[in-house]
């Protein structure tokens, strides 16, 4: 996970074009890979896709919740997106089996709903 920012997120070109993307993969209700070269900023305009920002404390950490969490949620329930990060180099077989573990734990909790 990228180290936290303490400056202003500048929604640059390349963060316009991954927004489309992302918009585009949500309107057609599909899976998209995102990838090209290192440094352009493919994992930070992700996270500010998904809130990650938002959710990463509530998502990483267990505990007691405050009153103002109540907003994240919120904002995250209007996301309706997943953020995840591959291992580098990783085999096949692990991208797929944790595909096909987020996509039943997401059909769980829909039908719990």
């Amino acid at each position: 996970m990228p180290a936290p920012r303490n400056w202003p997120f500048i929604a640059t070109k390349e963060h316009r074009r991954f927004v489309e993307f992302a918009d585009t993969v949500r309107r057609d209700r599909t899976i998209g890979i995102c990838y090209g070269a290192a440094g352009i900023g493919k994992t930070l305009s992700a996270t500010r896709y998904a809130r990650w920002d938002k959710a990463e404390h509530l998502l990483t950490s267990w505990g007691s919740r405050e009153e103002s969490d109540k907003d994240v949620y919120a904002a995250l329930s209007r996301s309706r997106t997943v953020f995840y990060t591959p291992t580098v180099a990783g085999p096949l077989r692990e991208l797929r089996d944790d595909i096909n573990s987020s996509t039943a734990a997401s059909t769980s909790a829909s039908t719990s709903m």
